[in-house]
């Protein structure tokens, strides 16, 4: 199918503020508490916030996913945001977080500018394009639920916990390899009907394998690490 002349993008979240700076000030307002309950301790209050956030958005996620189960493997890339409201909560919490967090890294953490630029610049895309949202949930899910397990093992250092870590983690990125496929295909492959611009299957697929490399090098590295470490201690 060949992409819709007549594609006209609906409003975006810079027409509806609200929407956008809700989350961002809640993010920003847990973070300054935890700042006031830690005695002023950034890495701490860094920490605390971005589990507020991994777990609100998990939850979200998984609501969505319950939801809209049955257009994950149809329209989950070119189906319109309107029609998937939990779908498009999660995206304006990500939104907001990501602006929040991208303050903060200008003003500290630096390493994550060109991270959280290319992050708003997905969901900003997908914004103008009234599409996607339902399969940004689902990297989301993804993405967030790796933090959640990497965070736990660095909470509780030791080698039986990085295995079971490398484990979850190996066995969570070949389901997204298998996500990633079904995102390609219903790029390139649309739904009858669906309406998009010209460049939108070459952006997603950048965006998606991107997002796969990088979660494929992480785990990459991770095994070779745990090799390591078993090796050592025979």
């Amino acid at each position: 199918m060949e992409p819709s002349s007549s594609f006209s993008p609906p409003m975006s979240v810079l027409d509806r503020p609200s929407t956008i700076f809700i989350p961002f000030s809640i993010f920003a307002t847990v973070f300054i508490l935890n700042m006031y309950r830690t005695g002023g301790c950034l890495v701490k209050s860094c920490e605390y916030t971005s589990m507020f956030h991994h777990s609100i958005s998990i939850a979200a996620a998984l609501a969505c996913m319950a939801a809209e189960w049955n257009d994950l493997s149809t329209r989950a890339v070119y189906g319109s945001n309107t029609d998937f409201p939990w779908a498009t909560l999660l995206q304006h919490i990500n939104i907001g977080y990501f602006l929040y967090d991208f303050l903060h890294s200008l003003a500290w953490e630096h390493h994550f500018i060109i991270h959280h630029a290319v992050a708003l610049t997905g969901l900003f895309a997908s914004e103008y394009m009234n599409s996607f949202a339902l399969a940004n949930a689902v990297n989301t899910l993804v993405a967030e639920s790796g933090s959640i397990i990497y965070n736990y093992y660095n909470a509780h250092k030791s080698l039986n916990h990085y295995v079971v870590f490398v484990a979850v983690y190996g066995v969570s990125r070949l389901i997204f390899l298998m996500w990633s496929l079904s995102v390609l295909h219903q790029a390139w492959r649309p739904y009858e009907g669906a309406v998009y611009p010209f460049w939108a299957p070459h952006a997603i697929t950048s965006l998606q394998l991107s997002l796969l490399v990088v979660n494929l090098v992480f785990l990459v590295t991770h095994m070779r690490k745990l090799n390591r470490k078993l090796r050592e201690r025979r």
